[in-house]
């Protein structure tokens, strides 16, 4: 679609249903020239291996096709890019799903001029178990500016690390820095199974 900027060609698809199990084999799309390719099966016993992968999707033509109208009003992303590998495996209603999700150079801006922000490389680390309806989630985030041009303002974050592991939020200490001069290091918990978070600010 020209108006969206989001090409979708190169398309195959090989997908056999026989006897109660599914093939899927060599299926594979490519969007904006960066493909998206699923293998794997699931037998009549519900037994499941699925690897879904994707290398570099450009965002911004995701975003102007699947974003709701009122967040494209207001927003506009000028790029960024998406790669995904993961794996489901199991039984289908007690599946296991490995994931990695990588976004790299991400921009973003709202049409107000009110903010601009900027972010390098964002890694996503996904274990799921379906049976003990349990996640496990690493987040690693690298080169994160937002500037405020109104105020010209900046604030920076280099490193982030959150780890989720059940009912917890476990935030690495960061620092954070204001227009390259303040810094204030955050770290702390937060458990959903507690009234009150634990979080500690440093500045």
């Amino acid at each position: 679609n020209k108006n969206i900027k989001l090409g979708i060609t190169k398309t195959n698809a090989n997908i056999l249903l026989e006897n109660n199990n599914l093939n899927i084999k060599d299926t594979y799309t490519y969007i904006n020239n960066a493909i998206l390719k699923v293998n794997g099966s699931i037998d009549e016993k519900s037994n499941t291996d699925i690897k879904i992968y994707a290398d570099r999707i450009p965002i911004p033509g995701l975003f102007r096709a699947f974003a709701p109208n009122d967040v494209k009003r207001n927003l506009t992303v000028n790029n960024g890019s998406i790669t995904l590998n993961a794996n489901i495996t199991g039984k289908l209603k007690e599946a296991l799903c490995d994931a990695k999700v990588l976004v790299a150079n991400f921009r973003v801006q709202d049409k107000s001029n009110n903010f601009r922000a900027i972010n390098e490389d964002l890694e996503i680390n996904l274990n799921s178990n379906a049976k003990t309806n349990s996640n496990n989630i690493d987040i690693t985030n690298k080169g994160l500016t937002i500037v405020l041009p109104q105020t010209n303002s900046t604030i920076k974050d280099n490193a982030l690390k959150v780890a989720i592991d059940g009912t917890k939020l476990i935030l690495n200490p960061t620092d954070v820095f204001i227009n390259n001069t303040s810094k204030i290091t955050f770290d702390g918990i937060i458990d959903s199974n507690k009234e009150d978070p634990i979080f500690k600010i440093n500045g």
